[in-house]
């Protein structure tokens, strides 16, 4: 009698690098905010819409990062663990890039905040 394996690690380990692929997109758009900047810069330190755009659009990106970061490198390390134990290796990829994601776009975060 041929089992099915099950589908939940698979569908784990998706979610998993989902988590840590928000992560990256966040941090694509917050080097994008840091690169391109608030356009017209200058010596003027007049207080603007777009430079309180820039501020709150940094921060809530960096926090977003920091949290999808944390959220899919925890969950990473834990479904390599499982499927090392498990010895899923077909799928062992998935959990390893996720938490290779999440900890490059945390440096990138600290890096640019």
């Amino acid at each position: 009698m041929n089992q099915k394996p099950s589908a939940a690690p698979v569908v784990l380990s998706g979610i998993t690098f989902g988590i840590s692929a928000l992560a990256a997109v966040c941090a694509a758009l917050l080097l994008f905010l840091t690169v391109f900047g608030t356009g017209s810069g200058g010596p003027a330190t007049a207080l603007t819409n777009q430079a309180v755009f820039f501020v709150t659009a940094v921060v809530l990106l960096t926090g977003a990062v920091w949290l999808f970061s944390v959220l899919g490198g925890l969950a990473g390390l834990i479904m390599t663990i499982a499927d090392i134990a498990l010895r899923r290796f077909s799928i062992l990829w998935m959990p390893i890039v996720a938490v290779v994601l999440s900890i490059a776009c945390f440096i990138v975060s600290f890096l640019v905040f």
